[in-house]
């Protein structure tokens, strides 16, 4: 985004020219006329429309409803993640170690 803004600068405020700039920033023209062409002021992005958890995705629902049960408890009575892990393998479900943040919200114990 810092790049973005000081080509845009560049070249709006101070009139430098596509090879004027390349030369400053040291980055190629292609990607000066690139940043010089985008027309809003956030970088593109790649917007994920869901999170996919192959493996765990069917037990998520019983996740979430223990970890909503777990949040009535006192913290020390808490299970951890590998705890979670032990009971739905006991229980013959096979699943991955949960030691993702993206799954385990560890400050709120609670699955996003």
């Amino acid at each position: 985004m810092e790049t973005i803004l000081k080509v845009r600068r560049l070249s709006l405020k101070q009139g430098l020219s596509q090879r004027a700039i390349a030369k400053q920033l040291q980055i190629s023209r292609h990607t000066v006329s690139k940043y010089l062409a985008i027309e809003t002021k956030e970088p593109p992005a790649y917007k994920r429309t869901q999170t996919h958890y192959p493996k765990l995705g069917e037990f998520i629902p019983v996740l979430k409803q223990r970890l909503t049960d777990e949040t009535k408890l006192p913290a020390k009575q808490r299970l951890t993640a590998r705890r979670h892990f032990e009971r739905l393998r006991t229980e013959d479900i096979k699943a991955l170690i949960v030691q993702s943040p993206l799954l385990l919200d560890s400050s709120k114990n609670n699955i996003n």
